[in-house]
């Protein structure tokens, strides 16, 4: 599955495409109001090296009458274009649109899939599975300071408020991974709060919303067990969420299938068993500030751990 990096002229998307075309717009009248303005001024430069006479000449005038009043109709036709595109994507949200909360926190990003059956509820982190072809209505808010969602091949910036809850839409049209960030300074660890929006084809994004809703993995190894005895007897369940296994913390990731997702920290770490334990152990050298504290476990206790919870896909 390819992977988008920050462009947002690479749209993959109705919303990013009208964006895209705007900005387009928009360098060019900038760029032809650039030359259209330093040729005359040079010109200006190297005649006016030539006279001593410093009178403005009364075709000089005519000429800032011009230049003004060209001006003030090229502002407002991008005024009138910035709206004008501002509606379109407001009336093409349409109803039916699968709905997403996002919630941003210091620092990750958690996605709720909501449902009429509490016993379907999901939730993940950094990670936000769409099926393509559809619209997703995105709802959106904080809950700690200012932050901003922004997944530049899908859509544009939108802030988050705490206390004032927001939202958006947007469509992949083709299956991929399209990178996102904050794009608000939220603190000390504003960079490293990445996510990844990963559209999958209907099927496909059926099977994950599927596989999502079931229940935590029982640990079947004996390392697995020693693990999920240290997960519960060290009270992680007081912030992380186990469905099924009487962990239902909520300031911290959901970790019901850890294992199925690309990266650790919001991007920090790829996924994987000895990044596991290098974050349990160490999480403050790698992310200082965050909230998840450094655990001074034993090496084979930290181990364990490491393993059951790279076990939870």
């Amino acid at each position: 599955m390819p992977t988008a990096l920050h462009n947002m002229f690479d749209a993959a998307g109705p919303v990013s495409d009208q964006l895209a075309k705007l900005t387009w717009l928009f360098l060019l009248i900038g760029t032809v109001a650039y030359v259209a303005t330093l040729l005359p001024l040079g010109f200006a430069v190297w005649r006016g090296s030539h006279i001593r006479d410093v009178r403005m000449p009364q075709s000089a005038k005519r000429v800032i009458w011009t230049a003004s009043i060209v001006t003030a109709l090229i502002l407002t036709g991008i005024f009138i274009s910035s709206v004008a595109t501002g509606r379109t994507i407001a009336d093409e949200q349409g109803r039916g649109a699968f709905p997403i909360t996002i919630t941003a926190q210091q620092w990750w990003w958690q996605a709720d899939y909501p449902n009429q059956d509490p016993s379907l509820i999901t939730s993940t982190a950094n990670e936000i599975h769409i099926p393509t072809g559809r619209r997703i209505h995105l709802q959106l808010r904080a809950v700690d300071v200012i932050h901003s969602f922004w997944v530049p091949s899908l859509a544009g910036k939108r802030d988050l408020i705490p206390g004032r809850d927001t939202e958006m839409w947007l469509q992949a049209d083709e299956p991929g991974i399209y990178r996102g960030q904050c794009a608000e300074y939220c603190g000390l660890q504003h960079a490293h709060m990445a996510l990844e929006m990963i559209a999958q084809s209907p099927d496909d994004f059926d099977a994950w919303l599927g596989q999502q809703r079931q229940n935590a993995r029982e640990a079947q190894s004996p390392q697995e067990r020693r693990g999920q005895q240290i997960f519960e007897s060290q009270s992680c369940g007081f912030c992380h969420a186990l469905r099924g296994l009487g962990a239902f913390g909520t300031s911290g990731p959901d970790l019901t299938h850890l294992a199925s997702r690309r990266s650790l920290a919001a991007g920090t770490l790829p996924a994987s068993e000895q990044n596991i334990a290098d974050w349990i152990g160490n999480a403050q050298h790698y992310k200082p500030g965050t909230r998840m504290p450094s655990f001074a476990f034993s090496k084979e206790d930290l181990q364990s751990l490491a393993t059951y919870l790279g076990s939870l896909k």
